[in-house]
């Protein structure tokens, strides 16, 4: 259009402007061509070599921005220009208002030019066409073409600099010689964005190119072609206020049998109501009679008073036949939606109504303009019907031996269901196998490497037996189908290193003549090595329809805007923590509304597991009758499957169900699950839910619980949401109104046993009116904090509640209480306190201020002993914009403190003189336990021993060397036994990775020392960063350095300590360390061993001997017999014989005389007195056996039979360990 609006030419990219054509995939034009044309039919042809293809390798899709500037002028009867008839004139998809005046854009009737842009079909060279239509013709043409268009010329003073476009033509000598008309001239861009410069504006348009394989354009017929929408077309609705207030999004089914049109709102809108049409031209849009904007008229109508969040809905698709007559086209949308302002209760305010349009572009009318957007299109070929595929066969490679020899071979095939690859080795002739090693991946450039070597000790699947094997087959989980999301068919890449070794006759391999090899089809060079890998194919299947459930799969617009024939999903109930589960309480029942209509029902939740799991202990859960066993979490394969993953299906397919690990938290013993259930609607066509969670425990509430959190119960079915039942607003409240186990109810005391210790509270300030049992208790929420008690304040300064101190059995009361707990530090803290008030004893908590601190502190006030650790800091975590910290305090609290009526006072107090919104605190995750000594021997001795001595003295608390075979106290303790060692604490690896025990000391000691022998156990080399092993003491980690360093020192937190090599023995290091009496305020030392490797027991494991713990700096002023009497009886407490040999063994107090083992004079490796079994039969023995058929076995031996542990590497006395050795039963030998 020219400056007077006349038309003066056209301007496309493979069809008119109108069409926003320069929008569509470039390499699909036939031409390639880009042209400009003035109505008298001048054409510019430009080749512009194509310079931009390295973007392709970054993205599968790019856009080009072209900036040109056209001047055109009148065509006399004569074909000149006449002059003064020069305009400019814009072709653009937008209107731009200048000061004085505006020009048009795309879609005026009439053109006087156009560009067109094109890729050669060998993709060297864009071909640019310039073309004027009518009675215009081209005299200047100057263009410039690039990756963004901020790189476009500008001059020095901002303006664009159009001597600097690298492409110009001039055709002045026309208006000279007197083929234009002078003074016609006009300057002009081709349009499809604007930008406004400081005194000018300027027009651009992009020109998207699709990174993709050659194709034939003509590869199918016409009526074979499809429409696809390549990526979803959204646009927001703006407020008057340039305010977002909610957004479109349109896309292609499927299918392809209709548009899926999706509203949402953003912030705190809702939407009321929306009214949209759909065409392929907007000029088709109704208008009523005064030329106004019709929207009564518009066809698609949807209202809800009230306001919701979303609404999608499907037109009909019923433009198809336009592919038959082009390659792309567009579809045009105008959609008027209101909007209004919700409540905190989720309701549309009245009176906050707003009604605004999608906007891409804007139509002026006579008295008012609207918005609108377009959809582009592009026609594709149909793709055939799905053929299924053959079940591909198994794919069998050679492992060749270094003069090609074949040794053995590795066949990999897909099982029946597609859930597991089939892995078959085998060996030739008169080899046998030894130990198989593979990695399988979708690519092998994900290989692992170490260094740039082949990393074999990192592979995922390894199997051994050093006597060798002729075959072994193992499963590895098909988790690789997301792929066939987006191919027909893809390889994986296997790495296998097979060793063999020659047979004897006796079928055994022969020492000395092992080789090592790659199974091969491809090799990789790397720096000093060769490996070798082969691939295998997948097909991908036919995918079932979205439609397959046996539903109509079409659908229909309702006079009020409902879709009906679609799944939706409804979320029913959201449920943060659902129940706790404990010995004697392990039950959770509740009830609520759900849609009777339902095709299904699905449940997610995490099943969190914490402490003492035995491997059959597990949760049962029941959905209106139907039980489902989720299966014994300890029960799996720890080393070929560490995410626990678990599934099965119910009544013929109507049920199923998966878990697996999500999440080991920082407690070693500690476990999260996460749960997903689908259960078929008809059992619950009664409107009602019954869920009930039952939990199979073995200990008491001390030593093991598990808990129900993130509850979130889908329905998903046919309807309307006008369909769904009216489901209450507490829906969700009501299950929780009253949890079987309350987190913040009193336990109940009946039946009571003595323990070590006893859980008298759990809160996480999760459940309904939990704050109503403080005084002056409130509850706050953060997305960053969950809920927590407080905040706490100016004006609620103290918080506080009495818990009642259960008496166990035999009136034994408890010696001290632990609290624990979080404390969130919020906002400014630069000045002011917090306290923890216990009975009448105030403990200001250090360093609770704004600036870093140091992130370990303790203290003792009043004889109650404290700690406090930062564990986060530095950052706003909610509220005011103020720097949070998280700390986790832990106190222990003498049984004086408590009143006479056996009760517990603690409070929470937060000083400070500004308001809550600037300064405040809270506290959650709150754990009362009362620890209780059911049989005081020990702590008797130790008190007589400390409290009858004045003088400095070192005191020998326990000293344990094992060769009893017996363990104490040790919780998942396990005593191990080989001739070199002995007897000793072990053995700790993948499988069995953790021991801890609580020893009684002296609370007066100054310190403690801790000495002990580890012992590193297996063939396979230590790696300095995956394998650590962790001395724990209390709640700190001390990692003893890397075991593959002669000797190593160090200190954290008020530890120090040292390991040294012995020089007589590589695998043995002797371990010292000196605790702080910071440790142990209550005469209690909690010690832990912990290895960390990704290596199975049977390859690498640790063990520990001869540990000695001494109190130090000890009050003495007995004389030395007497004190030489009182440490023998202290120290013999700590190896007194144990009653279960159990993997997973419950401390214990309990202590009986040590028996004396007679000297055996037999064949055998194993003692009957160190893992007796058999029942009354004497000689008998558990040993822990490795076979390729079954793999580990407990299994119950004659003493002299034992020797086969010396055959087998991967054999041990005693039952296995870990996820290793289900017992199947006994074998008894004469």
């Amino acid at each position: 259009m020219g400056q007077d609006s006349m038309p003066v030419g056209s301007m496309c990219v493979g069809m008119s402007v109108m069409a926003a054509a320069w929008k569509l995939p470039l390499n699909q034009l036939e031409t390639g061509v880009l042209s400009l044309q003035s109505s008298g039919g001048d054409i510019l042809l430009y080749h512009v070599d194509f310079k931009w293809d390295y973007l392709c390798e970054d993205e599968g899709v790019f856009s080009l921005a072209v900036v040109a500037q056209v001047t055109v002028g009148k065509i006399a009867e004569d074909g000149l220009a006449i002059e003064g008839t020069e305009i400019v004139s814009f072709v653009s998809e937008y209107e731009i208002d200048l000061m004085d005046d505006s020009f048009g854009w795309f879609d005026v009737p009439v053109t006087f030019g156009s560009m067109c842009v094109g890729l050669s079909k060998d993709g060297s060279n864009f071909e640019v066409t310039f073309e004027s239509t009518g009675d215009w013709g081209l005299i200047t043409t100057e263009f410039w073409m690039g990756d963004n268009v901020h790189g476009v010329p500008f001059d020095e003073e901002g303006s664009l600099d159009l001597e600097s476009f690298p492409y110009y033509c001039d055709r002045w000598q026309d208006v000279e010689d007197g083929l234009a008309i002078d003074g016609t001239e006009i300057v002009s861009f081709a349009s499809e964005y604007e930008i406004d410069l400081m005194y000018d504006s300027f027009g651009w348009f992009d020109i998207p190119v699709t990174c993709a394989c050659e194709q034939k354009k003509n590869e199918c017929s016409d009526d074979q072609r499809e429409p696809k929408i390549l990526k979803p077309e959204c646009q927001n609705v703006i407020a008057g206020d340039s305010t977002s207030v909610g957004s479109i999004c349109v896309e292609l089914s499927n299918d392809g049998s209709s548009l899926e049109i999706a509203f949402e709102s953003i912030g705190d809108w809702g939407l009321i109501t929306t009214e949209f049409w759909v065409g392929d031209h907007v000029t088709s849009v109704p208008f009523d009679d005064d030329g106004a904007l019709d929207v009564e008229s518009f066809p698609y109508y949807w209202c809800n008073s009230t306001g919701e969040t979303s609404h999608t809905t499907l037109v009909d698709f019923k433009w198809g036949y336009m592919c038959g007559e082009q390659d792309y086209f567009s579809l045009a949308i105008v959609a008027q939606v209101t909007v209004g302002k919700l409540s905190e209760g989720g309701n549309a305010i009245e009176g906050t109504e707003l009604v605004s349009f999608a906007t891409k572009y804007d139509i002026d009318l006579m008295d008012d303009s609207f918005g609108w957007f377009d959809v582009p299109l592009t026609c594709v070929c149909k793709k055939p019907a799905c053929v299924e595929p053959k079940p591909p066969s198994p794919d069998c490679h050679n492992v060749l031996a270094g003069d090609n020899t074949p040794v053995a071979s590795i066949c990999v095939d897909l099982s029946n269901d597609g859930s597991s690859l089939d892995v078959v080795f085998e060996s030739t002739r008169d080899w046998g196998l030894i130990t198989t090693e593979f990695w399988v991946g979708d690519n092998v450039t994900s290989v692992p490497l170490d260094d740039g070597a082949l990393d074999v000790e990192s592979f995922p699947y390894f199997w051994c037996n050093s006597s060798g094997e002729v075959s072994h087959t193992t499963h590895v989980d098909f988790k690789w189908e997301y792929l066939c999301d987006e191919l027909d068919e893809f390889s994986l890449a296997f790495v296998a290193q097979i060793t063999v070794g020659k047979m004897s006759e006796e079928g055994d391999a022969i020492e000395g003549t092992e080789i090592s090899s790659y199974a091969t089809k491809y090799e990789i060079d790397l720096q000093d090595e060769i490996f070798g890998w082969f691939d295998y194919g997948i097909v991908c299947g036919c995918k079932a329809s979205k439609e397959s459930n046996g539903k109509s799969a079409s659908t229909a617009v309702t006079p009020n805007g409902c879709v009906s024939g679609v799944l939706v999903d409804h979320t029913v109930a959201t449920v943060p923590v659902l129940g706790v589960f404990v010995k004697g309480s392990a039950s959770v029942s509740h009830s609520l509304l759900v849609p009777k209509n339902a095709e299904t029902m699905s449940f997610q939740f995490k099943l969190h597991q914490i402490d003492l799991w035995e491997r059959l202990d597990k949760v049962v859960a029941s959905l209106n009758g139907v039980a489902i066993d989720l299966g014994a979490l300890e029960q799996f394969d720890h080393r070929n499957n560490p995410m626990n993953y678990q599934s099965g299906t119910l009544l013929n397919g109507e049920v199923s169900w998966s878990r697996h690990k999500v999440l080991d938290t920082n407690d070693y013993n500690d476990q999260v699950h996460l749960v997903q259930v689908t259960v078929a609607g008809k059992y619950f066509a009664s409107g009602k839910l019954d869920v009930e969670f039952h939990a199979s425990l073995s200990h008491s509430a001390a030593s093991q619980s598990a808990s129900i959190r993130d509850l979130e119960i889908v329905a998903s079915g046919y309807w309307c949401k006008e369909d769904l039942p009216k489901l209450p607003s507490n829906n969700n409240k009501e299950m929780l109104a009253a949890p079987t186990f309350a987190p913040s109810a009193k336990p109940s005391l009946a039946g009571f046993q003595c323990t070590s210790s006893h859980l008298v509270v759990t809160e996480d300030f999760e459940a309904e009116d939990c704050e109503d049992l403080w005084h002056e208790g409130t509850v706050s929420y953060g997305s960053n904090f969950s809920h927590f008690l407080g905040r706490m304040g100016r004006g609620n300064e103290y918080i506080w509640r009495e818990f009642e101190v259960p008496v166990a059995d035999g009136d034994v009361t408890a010696e001290n209480v632990t609290i624990e707990f979080a404390l969130y530090q919020l906002d400014d803290w630069s000045e002011g306190t917090f306290s923890v008030i216990v009975g009448e004893t105030e403990i200001l908590l250090q360093g609770i201020a704004s600036e870093p601190t140091e992130d370990f502190v303790s203290g003792l006030v009043d004889g109650i002993a404290w700690w406090r650790e930062t564990f986060v800091q530095g950052f706003d975590l909610g509220f005011n914009t103020d720097a949070d910290k998280k700390h986790l305090v832990e106190l222990t609290v003498p049984g004086d403190k408590f009143s006479a009526n056996g009760t517990l006072l603690l409070g929470f107090k937060a000083d400070s003189d500004v308001s809550v919104s600037h300064h405040s605190a809270g506290v959650d995750n709150l754990n009362i336990t009362a620890n209780y000594d059911c049989n005081n021997d020990q702590r008797s001795l130790l008190a007589a021993a400390a409290s009858t001595y004045d003088k400095k003295q070192d005191l020998v608390v326990a000293k344990e060397t094992y060769e009893s075979g017996q363990v104490i106290g040790w919780v998942n303790g396990l005593i191990s036994q080989n001739d070199r060692r002995g007897h000793f604490l072990g053995r700790l690896g993948l499988e069995n990775d953790f021991v801890s025990k609580t020893f009684r000391v002296p609370p007066t000691a100054e310190s403690m020392s801790l000495e002990f022998d580890l012992y590193t156990l297996g063939n396979y080399p230590w790696r300095v960063k995956s394998d650590q092993f962790h001395v724990k003491i209390g709640i700190t980690s001390v990692h003893v350095g890397s075991l593959r360093n002669l000797q190593d020192s160090g200190s954290v937190k008020s530890i120090s300590w040292t390991r040294a090599v012995d020089p007589t023995d590589s695998n043995l290091h002797h371990v010292t360390m000196d605790i702080a009496s910071l440790y142990f305020p209550s005469g209690e030392l909690s010690v832990g061993f912990h290895i960390m490797t990704t290596d199975s027991i049977a390859k690498k494991s640790v063990g520990v001997d001869n540990l000695i713990i001494t109190a130090r700096a000890v009050h003495t002023t007995a004389s030395d017999q007497e004190r030489k009497k009182t440490n023998e009886q202290a120290t013999t407490t700590t190896k007194k014989e144990s009653t279960s040999y159990s993997h997973y063994q419950a401390p214990t107090t309990k202590q009986e005389p040590v028996k004396q083992r007679p000297v055996r004079n037999h064949g055998g490796v194993c003692y009957s007195e160190d893992f007796p079994c058999g029942g009354d039969k004497p000689g008998m023995v558990y040993i822990c056996h490795y076979s390729i058929k079954k793999g580990y076995q407990t299994y119950c031996l004659n003493e002299e039979d034992t020797d086969i542990v010396r055959s087998y590497a991967d054999d041990y006395c005693g039952p296995c360990v870990g996820g290793y050795g289900q017992q199947q039963g006994y074998s008894y030998r004469s």
